[in-house]
């Protein structure tokens, strides 16, 4: 339906007439998303929990606010006033004439601002703005602490505190005097701990501190209000305030720690009745008495749909007899030296696995071997679609040899695992990562890999290359010095290629291997010293160079004409760019006409070939981070 023309003020006629019959709640939840940057992507979670901080439909409190929010945005997700992101069907967007004309009926009560400043239409009466958002760029950061403090001792009926990914280290107490806050997240910022003063902001409901990896400590205190408390990846913290158990109203909890004092132990989720989604229990070696586990009442949460559970063990529970488990992730178990019958299920009807979909092992320190199910000569996991073993140095022996299900295949730190048999099934991914023999054991039948990683790989004859696959990845290769012409016209079908991670690549063909590809990304290819000759005669429309120290040029004059999207990042030997990059008046039609400029880290580039940037270009990053000469300035100016 976004196929239909725009209208000469920028809005569908339509749209505006759609938005003028909802309920006037709606009305209000919809203009509350002119704040969104265009082009952003949001879960559903995400925007429901701001629009409960902001107190809309105030007659519905709780759980059943929560569901009324909910049900407000699928009604506008049904009406067309989101979308579905097309890369991740969790998350949504607004398209941009929705999001014109949201802009365009908050008037002055919603600001959205960004670092690009000509773009930003500022209201002469902010009295009047009562929702603001500034979306930075990727390198701005705060100034100090200081400016927090000092910011936050105006704006004290504040709602919602969004400071995710800034880098913050410390927080001033004076954050305990927001007494209106709802809404506070600081995730991925390096903070150690929340001030106690936290304690007492009675009304907050959303506390996200996600990737806080640095946070050894939570407040202590009754956050009576609190339904949304995401610690997820917050590796530092070793226990949980006391007292969990008196936030009654707690429906989203990623995380609880289970500690050995009063008021810590597991018996604390006892009251948290109302949670939902995924929630992790980690240190569950620390119950010691078994009805305390079930005074937990983990049965009686009916809205959990995943459960996460971390203990320290010399062996393995009977996992294979659930016959609904789909993922499965063992990490840490040190003291585990045998995967066994036990692991099956064996003596059950039941047959092991039958639904498991993903199976990893991670940092088994001390595991040694992997017994397969006695009495069982077919598929241990029929179903299963990705097997990973991370860091698992003692392990001996070979994969389980029949997994028909299976397309994915990791392997890393495993020094002394032999590699795959050949009734492994047609793979489209296969990775070994940091091993010391080389893939001998590869059949030739194994032509399906679109992605492929080994460190001791000096061939690719050794894997056989794909040749109808339309996206290859090559990375983690330390011995490849060369990518062979012999094997290129394998390769004819190929419209986005990575080559990531190959220490010692020197060169690329020159010929045929771009004849293809779209899209071209070199990543950490530490002695890469030349890209193909004759690249302008190949259809690429994006280029992404990284981590490239040795290149120095690119060949000859021109760039692809079908080029859009051009980025350079910490190359820093590179000393000029294509004369093709820039345009010159009454030069010749074959120059790029690309949308997209970043070049990022390149401190031997001093100057710009002459001319002026296409007019098609749209976005330019970072291109004051080197010295360059003031006309290129004024031109992009």
């Amino acid at each position: 339906m976004w196929d239909i023309s725009e209208h000469k003020g920028g809005i569908v006629p339509a749209f505006r007439l759609s938005y003028y019959h909802r309920p006037s709640h709606l009305k209000q939840l919809f203009v509350f998303c002119s704040i969104l940057p265009k082009d952003n992507e949001f879960s559903k979670d995400e925007l429901v929990l701001l629009w409960m901080a902001e107190g809309f439909l105030p007659d519905a409190g709780g759980e059943k606010g929560m569901e009324e929010l909910y049900s407000c945005f699928n009604e506008l997700l049904s009406r067309s006033f989101f979308q579905r992101s097309s890369s991740d069907e969790q998350r949504y967007l607004m398209h941009h004439l929705i999001s014109d004309l949201a802009q365009s009926v908050a008037g002055e009560t919603c600001v959205n601002l960004n670092d690009k400043q000509e773009y930003n239409k500022i209201s002469p009466y902010l009295e009047k703005t009562r929702h603001m958002s500034f979306t930075r760029c990727t390198y701005e950061g705060l100034q100090s602490d200081n400016v927090l403090h000092k910011a936050l001792l105006k704006l004290i009926h504040l709602r919602v505190l969004s400071l995710s990914g800034y880098c913050i280290t410390e927080l001033p107490s004076s954050l305990g005097n927001l007494k209106q806050l709802r809404y506070l997240n600081f995730s991925n910022a390096k903070i150690k701990q929340l001030p106690e003063s936290v304690s007492n902001i009675i009304n907050l409901q959303t506390l996200k501190l996600y990737g806080c990896r640095k946070l050894n400590k939570l407040p202590h205190g009754s956050l009576i209000n609190l339904c949304y408390l995401d610690i997820t990846d917050a590796d530092g913290l070793s226990e949980m305030p006391s007292w969990m158990g008196n936030l009654t109203g707690l429906q989203n909890l990623s995380k609880f720690i289970v500690g050995k004092k009063e008021g810590c132990g597991i018996e604390e989720l006892k009251g948290l009745k109302h949670l939902e989604g995924r929630l992790s229990i980690m240190a569950l070696h620390n119950v010691i008495d078994a009805r305390h586990a079930a005074h937990a009442n983990l049965r009686g949460k009916y809205n959990l749909d995943e459960l996460e559970l971390e203990w320290k063990c010399t062996e393995l529970p009977p996992l294979g007899r659930l016959p609904s488990l789909r993922d499965l992730c063992m990490q840490g178990l040190d003291a585990l030296e045998t995967v066994g019958p036990e692991f099956y299920g064996v003596g059950s009807s039941v047959k092991p696995f039958q639904s498991l979909k993903t199976l990893k092992f991670e940092d088994m320190r001390e595991w040694k071997s992997w017994w397969s199910s006695a009495g069982v000569d077919e598929e241990e996991f029929p179903s299963l679609f990705e097997l990973t073993l991370w860091n698992c140095p003692q392990l001996q022996g070979k994969l389980p040899s029949c997994l028909p299900s299976c397309v994915k295949i990791t392997t890393a730190k495993c020094p002394v695992l032999a590699d795959s048999d050949e009734k492994l099934p047609v793979l489209s991914e296969l990775k070994y990562m940091f091993h010391n023999s080389s893939p001998t054991t590869l059949k030739p039948g194994r032509t399906g890999l679109e992605n492929f990683e080994h460190p001791q790989l000096v061939s690719l004859t050794e894997i056989g290359m794909p040749s109808t696959h339309k996206s290859s990845k090559l990375s983690g290769c330390d011995k490849l010095e060369l990518l062979p012409i012999h094997k290129v016209h394998m390769l004819r079908s190929l419209e986005d290629l990575c080559i990531e991670s190959c220490p010692n690549l020197v060169s690329i063909p020159e010929a045929g291997l771009l004849s293809s590809p779209r899209h071209l990304v070199l990543r950490d290819c530490k002695a890469l010293r030349s890209l193909p000759d004759g690249m302008s005669n190949c259809p690429l429309e994006d280029l992404e160079i990284e981590e490239c120290p040795l290149l120095k040029c690119f060949p000859g004059r021109l760039l692809p004409v079908t080029l859009k999207s051009l980025k350079i990042r910490y190359c820093t030997e590179l000393e000029s760019l294509p004369e093709g990059l820039m345009h010159i008046e009454n030069g010749p039609d074959t120059l790029c006409h690309f949308e997209h400029l970043e070049i990022i880290g390149c401190p031997s580039l001093k100057s710009f070939p002459d001319g002026k940037l296409p007019t098609q270009t749209q976005d330019t990053k970072n291109l004051g981070m080197f010295s360059i000469e003031a006309s290129f300035r004024n031109d992009v100016a």
